[in-house]
């Protein structure tokens, strides 16, 4: 056992001596928080900005947007410019900008460039949102239309307007106009394993730990690297190369279970930890076994290369794509990541 510890400790020595590790893990660090920063869009709710909401108008618009959908969340800008930058950014879905003189267009019955939309191209979501902000906007500029008739057609506007504008809000409220027939459709997803959750973050961990013990066991076909094997036998050779393994995880996995929790994104310390472990072991163990079967460099390059891109893919490190091809949540288990995540 002493013999064993010692071989640990020395590998783990020469690892920190190498200056490149350490970039390496730098470089861990650093594509880590561009995964984080990542905003993927919200399944729950869609953020829209609005800019210069201060008119009457451009108010009841706001109200009648807010009031018409759950789904709709409003920020209100005061700056186009911030507005826009989180836009960019992926913080809101998409904005609309209510023109310096709103108020005066409507009374006016000049709309065409009333309203300025602000989005970002390929965004399907905005479209939606778009159609429900000029619904509520329409909806406004039609008891505006009202008014002005009321008082060009009728002798006793006031009282005949009255009469229009409950009629006309009667007719948006009810299904007189339109009647909507409601067909519940029950949730055919039942198995515990169709979840929608994705896991970019821990994904992209045992991503890179996935292509590095390719990359260790890839050693293989450098004779210079293997000179200590050679002068061992082979049951200390397979003990010498799992400590060395050990060696080359111990400091990023410290990190990157810190990682993890500094993201926010942790399912639990020791659950993190846990998975991690259980992971890291099988992941030696299928990367020794397949690689078995690669005999030479190119070989093991080409292989590597598919294999990550393919566990890239099959797990829900962005998306989860067994909610399109069920045969993959059975699948995923034929690779390391799916024990992680």
């Amino acid at each position: 056992m002493q013999k064993y510890i010692m071989w640990y400790g020395l590998q783990l020595k020469a690892w920190c001596k190498n200056t490149v590790n350490w970039c390496q893990l730098l470089a861990l660090v650093s594509f880590l928080l561009i995964v984080f920063s990542i905003q993927l869009p919200s399944t729950d709710s869609t953020v829209v900005g609005l800019c210069r909401y201060e008119e009457e108008y451009a108010e009841k618009i706001c109200n009648i947007l807010g009031e018409s959908n759950d789904m709709i969340i409003l920020r209100k800008y005061d700056a186009i410019e911030e507005m826009s930058n989180d836009i960019l950014a992926g913080k809101i879905e998409c904005g609309f900008v209510f023109a310096e003189d709103f108020t005066k267009c409507l009374e006016s019955r000049n709309i065409e460039n009333s309203i300025t939309v602000m989005e970002r191209p390929g965004m399907t979501v905005g479209h939606v949102v778009r159609e429900e902000f000029f619904a509520a906007y329409f909806q406004v500029y039609a008891e505006e239309i009202l008014k002005i008739a009321a008082e060009e057609i009728f002798v006793e506007s006031d009282m005949v307007l009255e009469k229009l504008l409950n009629r006309y809000r009667q007719y948006i409220k009810s299904d007189e106009v339109f009647q909507i027939e409601q067909i519940t459709v029950k949730n055919r997803i039942t198995d515990p394993l169709q979840r929608d959750e994705i896991y970019p973050v821990q994904g992209m961990i045992g991503i890179l730990f996935f292509l590095s013990a390719m990359l260790r066991i890839g050693e293989k076909f450098s004779q210079r690297k293997m000179v200590v094997q050679k002068a061992l036998t082979k049951r200390e050779s397979r003990i010498f190369d799992a400590l060395g393994y050990a060696a080359q995880n111990t400091l990023p996995v410290l990190l990157a279970l810190c990682v993890i929790e500094i993201s926010g994104v942790s399912r639990g310390f020791f659950y993190e930890m846990s998975k991690m472990l259980v992971f890291l072991i099988y992941c030696y163990i299928w990367v020794w076994f397949v690689c078995r079967y690669i005999n030479s460099a190119a070989a093991h390059m080409t292989w590597s290369l598919a294999f990550t891109i393919a566990q890239g893919i099959i797990h829900p490190v962005f998306i989860d794509m067994t909610k399109y091809f069920w045969g993959l949540r059975y699948i995923k288990y034929l690779f390391p990541l799916g024990i992680y995540i």
